[in-house]
């Protein structure tokens, strides 16, 4: 037995390990993940973030072992975690966890900031949840306010920054201003940021690169040119397919990473398929770039709808095929080495380190919440108060393999109380591939 990934430190200090009892029957844990890779065995404790390999030998004993044999193997396994008694209540054991995590975790400092410089946009998408948002522009006397509140904040902790709007380089003003009153202050930042593209130039991303600190940003696509075209509906006249994927190969050539989000409905699923072979053969030759689809989040923009569940059940084996091809063409956002780190909140909404920053100064702990569930102002330094409220357990969660980084909170438009089988797939299956990208990796080192 091989470790690829060692334990989480903090689940070591809160937990410790299992100690053996030979008077009880043990079974695999629930949250115990398997993918056999060239005749390996890998477990993945989702709970406990550990990677095993097993050997082909190793794996048949387990396949045939009834967990109360006496060997060196299963005391190892149970040591870890992997193994639990038969009675064991893995549900309230994982949030036994998370909660001790968060105590022993209890971090109060603000190290990531969503920073809107506009609610404003350059394009017109159709599905877009801000689309009856009131258009606001960061002026310079609040970027400058915002950087000062930063500053404060950050005690001397790295920071990162979300640049996001509306389309956040309509107002590329106010990023100059906090990113030189940062640097002046000697902050350590990066960057990320979410954009449609189009306003990315040569003297933008150079900037972008060197002052910004930019290191990855995601573009959307909804199709080929023609769609693409129709569906942003951009304020300007031409052809905006060609100028934005363009742009992403310049910032590929700087090394600035872009995440391609495929938005994904029964009016374009189809179309996605020829789509990603084009971006595959665009951007060859180039490295950083990683392709994602994702379903269009449901009632939200200017044409709410609400899928059946067999319409949802058919986009969703469309997702995976696309996945699945995206994966053979290699810029699967999958192929990236897992780690241990812990996590015990679903996004920012549920953190105590990140917030929001509105264009006004106000700030907000969701996206899809910028004129209501406001917590204050830049000028008020106040608390910054963390959604709580989760919604209750199901029978599901008793069998769910990813339960424990599973946080559905009420009061969030993008999650509710139902539980789709694809959505867990999904997840498990993308889990499966960071766990062969990461011991494929680790070969490749000790070779």
């Amino acid at each position: 037995m091989n470790i690829i990934i060692e334990q989480s430190k903090i689940f070591t200090s809160v937990i410790g390990a299992q100690p053996y009892d030979n008077n009880k029957i043990y079974r695999l844990i629930n949250y115990c993940i398997e993918t056999e890779v060239d005749n390996h065995l890998l477990l993945y404790n989702y709970l406990t973030k550990e990677l095993l390999s097993l050997s082909e030998n190793e794996k048949k004993f387990l396949i045939n072992a009834t967990f109360d044999t006496d060997s060196e193997l299963i005391k190892k396994l149970i040591n870890a975690w992997f193994l639990v008694p038969v009675d064991f209540d893995d549900c309230a054991f994982s949030d036994q966890v998370c909660n001790l995590v968060k105590a022993f975790n209890n971090k109060r400092e603000i190290t990531n900031y969503d920073i809107l410089t506009t609610t404003d946009c350059n394009a017109r998408c159709f599905y877009c949840f801000e689309c009856d948002t009131i258009k606001k522009n960061m002026t310079k006397e609040t970027a400058i306010a915002v950087a000062e509140y930063i500053k404060k904040k950050s005690q001397k902790k790295k920071i990162h920054i979300r640049w996001f709007g509306g389309e956040p380089l309509y107002n590329v003003e106010v990023i100059d201003i906090i990113s030189k009153h940062l640097i002046d202050d000697g902050i350590n930042f990066d960057s990320t940021m979410t954009t449609n593209g189009y306003l990315f130039n040569d003297e933008v991303i150079k900037r972008a690169k060197d002052f910004w600190k930019l290191h990855s940003v995601q573009i959307t696509l909804d199709g080929k040119r023609e769609s693409y075209n129709r569906i942003k509906n951009f304020i300007y006249a031409g052809d905006a397919y060609s100028k934005v994927t363009e742009n992403i190969g310049k910032l590929l050539d700087n090394n600035i990473g872009v995440v391609i989000r495929l938005n994904i409905d029964k009016h374009n699923s189809s179309e996605l398929f020829d789509l990603v072979e084009e971006l595959a053969e665009k951007y060859r030759e180039k490295k950083g770039c990683m392709i994602r689809p994702a379903m269009l989040f449901e009632d939200t923009g200017k044409y709410k709808f609400i899928r059946s569940d067999e319409e949802r059940n058919n986009l969703a084996v469309d997702v995976k095929r696309l996945r699945q091809r995206i994966k053979e063409l290699g810029y699967s956002r999958n192929s990236v080495l897992l780690n241990n780190a812990y996590k015990t909140n679903r996004c920012m909404a549920d953190s105590k380190n990140s917030v929001m920053i509105l264009p006004d100064g106000n700030l907000g702990k969701c996206e899809h919440h910028l004129e209501d569930k406001l917590i204050g102002h830049i000028s008020m330094d106040p608390e910054i108060i963390a959604w709580k409220e989760y919604i209750p357990r199901t029978e599901t969660c008793k069998t769910c393999k990813v339960y424990p980084t599973c946080f559905k909170l009420k009061d969030c438009q993008s999650n509710n109380s139902t539980c789709y089988d694809f959505e867990r797939e999904e997840i498990v299956e993308a889990i499966k591939e960071k766990m062969e990208y990461t011991y494929l990796r680790k070969l490749d080192r000790e070779m």
